[in-house]
């Protein structure tokens, strides 16, 4: 008998010394924990759980009780509902798809307070807060708002049929959590479309009918009073016949009648307001915002800032106003809408019923929608910007005071020499790309087999992004690129992708040596089926037409089908076209045309390319029967036909007849766009006709055209070559104001109008700046800053400079070291010239004819007769090569 009550007794004193436990951590009783000691050999677990079942089962009596408090009108009887899997976790939950009285719903179990991290005080706020909108929620009827079907206030009753395995346990789920049911609607996020439509893009009236429905949603709800509050494209859904609902209300609030009440971080970056992001009271206009940046998502079926951190863009929004680029393709009507709809200031911002009206009064009968990536990457490069002489002044080691820090943040030694083999020695890469530099560029390799001896010493971790960079970094010289390539491949468990043969193809090809070119595709050939694709194909085509082997190109478009399974199509044939007239040659590109009009369909792109490679050579008369061509082809010539006629116009700078086809264009009933105007303004500029230029800016903005950002780069080059500075950093500065992103090309301009104006700290902190906003830089960003590095004798910047190229993953090319080589002899410095001169030869490149007279006339003027020997027998080894290569 003792025990027994032993064992009754055991159980109930842990459980007292529980509860004193459980009270001591609340706060309760003055026992300390040290007194507090348990045996684990005299607790009895079957009767301690005995006794926590008759506890529990008290507790859950006491909660039945409130069961039987009045149903609201919304609630639903959640025996009627049936959860069968996951569809998707959200942050304030996790929604079921499942179904209600036989009712296809999605369940949506909101678990507010159940997270052991609130205070009661705070999970009864948030039920009451949610009790209440509930309310105004469960009115809703629209055909843009998903359809509540009702909601819950517990879960407890939910069924979870349990053999299913893909199902979760109904005691995974809290017991109190809030619960919301609305249809199911089939077709899944419009960001998933959206994804699925990346490259090949929406047409004009499938996003404006996207637009309408999300906006005619909105601006129901804000009829309503509700705010949504997390509008983005994750957020809404299409059903089977793609028409868009509003879903997901897990933080929407009935709009506070004062504006102080709604505050707080609420959403998601890259869609919240300026004023969400910055802490500052709010109202419904912060939906307005994030319709704006849907608004473009749909239309470039992209991500906006996608090279931004959650940091950066938060940052970025608020205190440089920025928003995504616009597209230069699209209709000046939507780019108007957008930057309404995304203003920094939510009182310039329409209503939403506004923004309505304004899309119904949008025309899509022209198209308008954007362009598709595989033609995107076809138009000609419109505008290129030339460098220009800077003034000089001397002193080898000096360095901007405010800037040295960053300088030599950069310079793993900043007081040794300069020489090529040095550059690459950073403090800051990352360690295996480091040590592959160095070994890449301590000494010159004779052949394949010695670097990959060398190679074979060290233990590199080979991955695919290790790979690319190498390649980027040394995508000139020969030895060091291909041959770590073919080490690379040997190493066990590492087999390169598809995309990463395709890069050294086309590096092969730059380089002219199709040997190892063809050998590398038809190794690519015998691997797994899909590495050999158009993609392959063009870059080969491309590669050899620009070195003018255009019949060598045709023939690879002839057999590509043939020998590697790569079907002949319309694009396909725009590539090839397209490359035969960048690489000079029209004709090859019109008997193309002719050869498979038959055989492969034509589009638009295929004729505009002819179009432009005639207006290249001035053949207008061969323009304008090509553009008939077009009509007899179903096709009437557009934007791009016209302005490949107003380019070479322009390049004549016969204005007379820019104006006549302006004029002619806009009769035919096509309008002009950005584009077009960029072309007319920076060929004025050119011209010296800088106040046309400025009427042509204000005759662009009446005919209701946005200027995009290459106009305003060319706007910058203008007022830059005109001396005016001061109107160039305006301009510069306002582009973010008009929500324009500023480019590389935009950098570059002003990069190179300050060097021009000899501001050599105002082009370096743009250098800087590039880094801080992730813009990445080319080639072309650092010419001008190494040219006035040379004139004013900057060595120890320009090694600077040499290094930051490296470290962006840019590669010297002949033109880089042509300028240096030619900087250097012009300023005295002809050691570092002859070192640059023997770095190119020995990456295999091919020094200009100017190149080398300078070099040799200022070695023999200094009386250098060692150094001019080494140079000439530099240029045998050239000569040699090209002997050995024909």
């Amino acid at each position: 008998m003792d025990s027994e009550s032993e064992e009754v007794r055991t159980p109930k004193r842990e459980l007292e010394a529980v509860g004193a436990l459980n009270s001591k951590m609340k706060g309760a009783g003055n026992q300390s924990s040290k007194d507090m000691i348990f045996r684990a050999d005299k607790i009895d677990l079957k009767s301690l759980d005995a006794q926590l079942e008759k506890h529990l089962s008290r507790v859950w009596s006491r909660s039945s009780i409130d069961t039987k408090r009045p149903k609201e009108e919304w609630e639903i009887d959640l025996s009627k509902l049936d959860l069968r899997y996951i569809v998707a976790h959200g942050a304030y939950g996790t929604v079921y798809r499942g179904t209600y009285d036989t009712r296809d719903v999605a369940v949506k179990v909101l678990d507010w307070g159940e997270d052991g991290v609130a205070t009661a005080a705070e999970t009864a706020a948030l039920r009451a807060s949610f009790k209440q909108e509930v309310a105004v929620w469960h009115k809703l009827d629209h055909p843009n708002v998903t359809k509540f079907v009702g909601a819950s206030m517990g879960t407890s009753n939910l069924k979870i049929p349990s053999k299913n395995s893909s199902n979760v346990a109904q005691d995974s789920l809290p017991s109190r959590a809030c619960c919301v049911i609305v249809d199911f609607v089939p077709g899944g996020t419009l960001k998933q479309y959206l994804i699925r439509n990346r490259r090949k893009k929406l047409a004009y009236k499938i996003v404006i009918q996207l637009a309408l429905d999300l906006s005619r949603g909105l601006s129901y709800l804000h009829s309503k009073k509700i705010v949504h509050r997390d509008v983005k494209t994750e957020n809404m859904l299409l059903d089977g016949n793609r028409n868009l609902k509003i879903a997901d209300f897990g933080v929407a609030r009935v709009e506070a009648m004062n504006p102080s009440d709604m505050t707080g971080e609420t959403g998601t970056l890259g869609y919240m307001a300026p004023e969400v992001l910055d802490g500052k009271p709010y109202n419904r206009r912060c939906d307005v915002y994030s319709f704006g940046i849907c608004l473009w998502e749909i239309y470039c079926c992209d991500m906006p800032y996608p090279d931004l951190s959650f940091a950066d863009v938060s940052s970025a929004v608020v205190r440089q106003n920025l928003r995504p680029e616009m597209p230069r393709c699209c209709p000046s009507a939507l780019v108007n809408i957008m930057r309404k709809c995304w203003d920094g200031n939510p009182n310039k911002r329409p209503e939403m019923v506004e923004v309505v009206r304004m899309l119904e009064a949008l025309d899509t009968s022209k198209g308008g929608g954007m362009i598709p990536e595989d033609q995107a990457s076809e138009i000609p490069c419109w505008v290129n910007f030339s460098d220009s002489s800077i003034p000089s002044s001397d002193h080898d080691d000096f360095v901007i005071p405010s800037l040295a820090p960053w300088l030599h943040a950069h310079l793993f030694n900043p007081s040794q020499p300069l020489n090529p083999t040095t550059l690459y020695q950073s403090s800051n890469l990352d360690h295996n790309v480091q040590s592959l530099t160095t070994l890449l560029t301590k000494q010159r390799y004779s052949s394949f087999q010695e670097l990959a001896q060398a190679l074979d010493t060290h233990a590199f971790q080979v991955s695919d992004g290790l790979v690319q960079q190498i390649l980027k970094r040394f995508n000139n010289d020969l030895i060091p690129v291909y041959g770590f390539f073919k080490w690379a491949k040997s190493q066990t468990g590492y087999v390169h992708s598809p995309e990463l043969y395709n890069y050294m193809v086309d590096i092969l090809g730059k380089m002219k040596r199709y040997d190892l070119m063809w050998e590398l595709i038809e190794e690519m050939a015998r691997l797994e089926k899909g590495y050999v694709t158009l993609d392959t194909m063009v870059k080969v085509m491309r590669r050899l037409a620009k070195n003018h082997k255009h019949e060598e190109a045709i023939q690879v478009f002839r057999r590509m089908g043939d020998d590697y399974g790569v079907g002949k199509d319309t694009k396909a044939l725009n590539v090839l076209m397209d490359a035969l007239v960048k690489g000079d040659s029209i004709e090859h590109a019109h008997n193309v045309l002719l050869e498979f009009k038959t055989s492969v369909p034509l589009s638009s792109l295929s004729f505009n390319i002819l179009v432009h490679g005639w207006c290249k050579l001035r053949k207008f008369d061969m323009a304008l029967k090509t553009m008939e061509d077009m009509k007899e082809h179903g096709f009437n010539p557009d934007v791009f036909s016209y302005t490949s006629l107003i380019e070479a116009h322009c390049r004549d700078k016969d204005f007379r007849k820019v104006y006549q086809v302006l004029e002619e264009m806009k009769k035919n009933g096509c309008n002009p766009n950005a584009v077009t105007y960029t072309n007319m303004m920076l060929a004025l500029g050119k011209a010296g006709h800088l106040s046309k230029a400025m009427e042509l800016y204000e005759k662009m903005k009446i005919d209701g055209i946005v200027a995009d950002t290459p106009f305003y780069s060319a706007l910058i080059f203008n007022l830059g070559k005109a001396g005016r500075l001061k109107d160039a950093c305006d301009i510069f500065d306002d582009m973010p104001k008009q929500g324009l992103v500023r480019d590389v090309v935009t950098y570059n301009t002003m990069i190179s109008t300050a060097c021009l104006h000899s501001k050599e700290e105002t082009a370096l902190r743009l250098l800087k700046e590039m880094g801080k906003v992730s813009c990445k830089p080319n080639l072309e960003t650092y010419h001008p800053l190494l040219k006035m590095c040379c004139k004013k004798k900057r060595m120890k910047v320009l090694k600077f400079l040499l290094v930051h190229m490296t470290q962006n993953d840019l590669s010297p090319d002949v033109g880089t070291y042509s300028l240096l080589v030619r900087g250097l002899c012009k300023s005295g410095k002809l050691d570092g010239a002859c070192s640059f001169f023997e770095d190119m030869v020995l990456q295999g490149l091919t020094p200009k004819d100017s190149t080398l007279k300078l070099l040799v006339a200022e070695l023999e003027s200094k009386g250098m007769v060692k150094e001019k020997a080494h140079v000439e027998s530099l240029m045998a080894r050239v000569a040699e090569k090209h002997t050995v290569l024909a």
